[in-house]
């Protein structure tokens, strides 16, 4: 559920993104332009490549044989949630073989418009937790790859068993 101060503060932010400059928004059937960009796969590899993670949440779908795109692209850091209690939050959390990391992502405090805070969960709550260790990491060790850092994180992460399918993915420790 998304309020109107939020929805109001969305739009917002699309017009922004969307207008070119002449103060109408590019919405307009008329004004509608096709931007070449590279599809998201060739995106999220290239960025691998010059050593930049992409860290995506897994989805919220209850799926535990796939998880959402992008995080599905190979070359992205998908991440998964766990609950309070370190399990699999089960109840939203996609899950597959190919899943990179869990991270908490249940009852989780978030900034809320309006000056609020609530209590939120979802894989989006999770991946921030992974992005902010991956940041840190980073940070101690500049030169290091991507690769490097999510063997660093599965390495010393807690094995947890998704109860739905067998797959043990470890939840991060920092």
């Amino acid at each position: 559920w998304i309020g109107s101060d939020a929805r109001d503060l969305l739009h917002r932010a699309r017009q922004r993104l969307l207008d070119d400059g002449t103060g109408k928004a590019l919405e307009e059937p008329s004004r509608i332009r096709q931007i070449d960009v590279p599809g998201d796969d060739a995106v999220i590899t290239n960025l691998r490549n010059a050593n930049i993670a992409t860290v995506v949440a897994s989805g919220n779908s209850v799926r535990s044989n796939a998880i959402s795109f992008p995080a599905c692209i190979s070359a992205a850091v998908s991440v998964g949630s766990t609950n309070k209690q370190n399990q699999v939050s089960t109840s939203f959390s996609n899950s597959a073989n190919f899943l990179s990391l869990l991270a908490p992502g249940g009852s989780i405090t978030s900034a809320y418009p309006g000056n609020a805070y609530i209590g939120a969960s979802g894989t989006s709550m999770a991946a921030p937790h992974v992005a902010g260790a991956w940041a840190i990491l980073k940070a101690a060790k500049p030169a290091a790859t991507v690769t490097e850092i999510l063997t660093a994180l599965q390495n010393t992460g807690v094995p947890i068993t998704d109860p739905r399918n067998n797959i043990v993915k470890p939840l991060i420790q920092i």
